[in-house]
């Protein structure tokens, strides 16, 4: 049986080690790699899936990187940084800063964050800060670029769960697993049309798939991930314009224009930044777009969404021994029990009650225990490995986690001043402060894209 620690591994990305592979890789819609080589072939920003600055910045000796805080005074009061659960699953979320001759840029994600997201999401501007901490990896043997993707981590909140069920009372275990074998029950329905259909046929029936996949995030709220991280992609990858070619030219995937996405499609994401809910109608996507110059020469949207949709769910929720083929033939014999889906469908039902935990009356009483405890064991990986700066792979869109665990860690922290110049901005570190990294994560209330804890990020 697989361990856990194999469980992270699966979820880690090397990035030396895929570069090695990409040259041997054929453009293919039937594993990850393949997905990327033909997006580096076939899309216009498709380049920088490769050559990013992120990891330019990630491969320096000394590396800057930026943290956005709506609790400035919080922090500088407590001494303290501590880092998030969430895509990053323990780190310090960062943003790269580009060394630009004597001056610091700041990366456009961050831009964006510090001007336009940070604010949407705190009721006193003032408390709005850029931390820039300076890390220093001269005396360091550590591994820079490995990268983490926390939608393959199903199997492993799947573990927890198993390691961890016996916080929950025997009346909140026995809901628990009856909610999630009712929830995969209920999407069932599009979980076997996508096993047991092509995506080409998906795309030729879009409008009807995408009607039912739509309605089944409500049951499934990982396929709101799904349909978030596809439509950043597609616009990040696809777009075109002179913004867009000026940070292409920098080795950044232009943020601003699948940000302001999300939050125009789903204005409420902004009181709680829920992706469990992302569920936008397809119409008000088609009109966003139309205001985005977006290369369709290969990939219109609708197939697009089919053909990435159809993949992530066939790779992202089945145990690995179970092929296309086994996998329509689970759905026409399923067993609604608790044990059997979790020997044939671990990693959805891991997404599955992951979510629902989340939701549960006493979620603040168990985040600290579920949440830390993954974050423990993620520490432990990445101190093994040499991991410090985890990235997010599913997209180089300039997320960095720092891992708080290191032991050699070396770093100032400093409260950073920006302004804009030259369209960039650029940041410069004030006065040092007198700030630990520590090893814990930050309650809900502090982090920057959480007004309560009912968030799903």
């Amino acid at each position: 049986m697989i361990n856990k620690f194999e469980l992270w591994s699966l979820a880690h990305v090397n990035y030396e080690s895929l570069q090695e592979k990409l040259m041997y890789a054929s453009p293919s819609f039937k594993s990850d790699i393949g997905w990327m080589r033909y997006l580096i072939d076939h899309s216009p920003n498709g380049f920088l899936l490769k050559k990013n600055v992120l990891y330019d910045v990630l491969s320096n000796k000394k590396v800057y990187l930026a943290h956005v805080t709506r609790t400035y005074d919080s922090i500088k009061k407590s001494g303290k940084l501590f880092a998030s659960s969430g895509c990053l699953v323990g780190g310090i979320y960062c943003i790269p800063i580009i060394k630009n001759g004597e001056k610091l840029r700041l990366h456009n994600l961050g831009e964006y964050i510090y001007f336009k997201e940070a604010p949407l999401f705190s009721r006193n501007k003032k408390n709005i800060a850029v931390l820039i901490i300076e890390l220093d990896f001269s005396s360091s043997p550590i591994s820079h670029l490995v990268g983490i993707d926390y939608l393959k981590l199903g199997s492993v909140h799947s573990a927890t769960f198993s390691a961890l069920n016996y916080l929950l009372s025997h009346e909140e275990l026995s809901n628990l697993k009856k909610l999630t074998i009712n929830s995969i029950r209920r999407a069932s329905k599009l979980l076997s049309i996508v096993a047991e259909f092509q995506p080409e046929r998906l795309s030729c029936n879009f409008k009807r798939f995408y009607r039912l996949y739509r309605q089944m995030i409500s049951e499934l709220p990982i396929l709101g991930y799904f349909l978030f991280e596809v439509l950043c992609e597609y616009v990040a990858l696809f777009q075109t314009g002179d913004k867009v070619d000026y940070y292409r030219q920098q080795g950044e995937l232009y943020a601003s224009n699948f940000k302001n996405l999300i939050f125009t499609l789903r204005p409420d994401l902004t009181r709680s930044f829920n992706l469990g809910a992302f569920s936008p109608d397809f119409k008000n996507i088609v009109s966003y777009l139309k205001d985005i110059p977006i290369q369709k020469k290969h990939w219109p949207l609708e197939k697009y969404l089919a053909y990435r949709l159809h993949y992530l769910i066939m790779n992202r929720f089945y145990n690995s021994n179970l092929n296309d083929r086994t996998v329509r033939l689970f759905w026409k014999n399923v067993e609604w029990n608790f044990g059997y889906l979790q020997q044939k469908i671990m990693p959805l039902m891991g997404h599955t009650i992951h979510r629902l935990l989340r939701n549960m009356h006493r979620y603040p009483n168990f985040y600290l225990y579920f949440d830390q405890y993954k974050a423990l064991e993620i520490w432990n990986y990445w101190n093994h490995h040499g991991v410090v700066l985890p990235y997010n792979a599913i997209l180089p869109k300039g997320e960095v986690g720092l891992n708080p665990a290191y032991p050699y860690l070396k770093y100032r922290i400093f409260k950073g001043k920006v302004w804009r110049e030259n369209n960039a901005s650029y940041v410069a570190p004030m006065k040092q402060l007198e700030i630990t990294i520590e090893p814990r994560l930050a309650e809900l209330n502090m982090l920057l894209m959480r007004r309560n804890h009912r968030s799903n990020n």
